[in-house]
């Protein structure tokens, strides 16, 4: 089935703007926006000519295809992947591993979408306004055991005592400290100021250790 017939069906079965009561819903672009659909802005219960809406399991199947559909369009191809470990407002996705696994290997294919975008400051403020205050009362949380912990503490303890051996009295060539040297020239070096004595100390390390001192 192709994306347009599957938006299709669903219209002609229930109607574009249209939900069972009681029933989790979400809003999505017919044409999507990296494709020139509009709008940008838009309520809850909007009913604009584009819109439409899905219920979760809907959304996701049609960005599956979309993502099919268009496998070099990278913010497509982004959009299934994340969907597909991702939760919704009720839980998972209903998510197969071959659909997940098909996501995974067109994500990997063409990379981030946003891989070397400048991003503003305005829109960096923007995402951290639009995060600020949510929480997931629905999100179901797994409760690992003390043996569990346990386990994954031993684990990443060997991991890490496993790798600072490698590093540990490694010298690195002159050549290598030539070429450190050369990449840190002319870079400023960020500055620290101490909250309890406004002391001010240039290397983050050094200034961790004079908290700690003050801290005894």
């Amino acid at each position: 089935m192709t994306y347009k017939n599957f938006i299709q069906n669903i219209i002609n079965t229930r109607g574009q703007w249209n939900i069972p009561d009681g029933e989790c819903y979400e809003i999505h672009h017919i044409i999507p926006r990296c494709m020139g659909g509009e709008p940008k802005r838009y309520s809850r219960k909007s009913m604009h000519k584009n819109l439409i809406w899905l219920l979760p399991d809907e959304h996701y199947q049609a960005h599956k295809l979309l993502a099919l559909e268009n496998p070099d369009n990278e913010k497509l191809i982004y959009a299934f992947y994340t969907m597909s470990h991702l939760y919704n407002n009720k839980g998972l996705y209903n998510v197969t591993n071959e659909e997940y696994a098909l996501a995974k290997e067109l994500q990997y294919k063409n990379g981030p979408w946003n891989k070397g975008m400048e991003m503003s400051n305005e829109f960096c403020y923007n995402i951290s306004q639009a995060h600020l205050g949510l929480k997931y009362p629905n999100r179901k949380r797994i409760k690992l055991s003390e043996d569990h912990k346990d386990n994954i503490s031993k684990s990443c303890k060997e991991v890490f005592d496993n790798n600072r051996l490698k590093y540990d009295g490694y010298a690195f060539s002159p050549e290598a400290r030539k070429n450190i040297s050369n990449a840190a020239k002319g870079k400023p070096k960020k500055k620290f100021t101490c909250p309890i004595c406004n002391r001010i100390i240039g290397c983050k390390s050094n200034f961790d250790r004079h908290l700690a001192a003050h801290n005894k």
